[in-house]
């Protein structure tokens, strides 16, 4: 778990697109990581292992609230394929 989001404390009104895009790629990683962190929960019957992955579900989740505030403040939209309208 080596992830590093870009500027994070930092409160610069725009942001180049690679910023931009780091963030979401950040956001999209803090993602995958909690639903590998719920399925570990889901596997374990230890009371220590599951407090640390209920911990770890914890700090993921104000780590991706923090980045979507951050994408919101900064103008970000994300569109997934099913979002699209088609013009037929």
């Amino acid at each position: 778990m080596d992830i590093k989001c870009p500027n994070l404390f930092e409160t610069k009104q725009t942001s180049t697109p690679s910023e931009q895009e780091q963030l979401m790629k950040y956001i999209n990683d803090i993602n995958n990581q909690m639903k590998t962190t719920e399925q570990n929960l889901n596997l374990v019957t230890d009371e220590y292992l599951i407090d640390s992955y209920i911990y770890e579900l914890t700090a993921l989740n104000k780590r991706y609230q923090y980045c979507i505030k951050r994408a919101k403040k900064e103008g970000i939209v994300a569109f997934s394929c099913t979002d699209k309208v088609s013009a037929q």
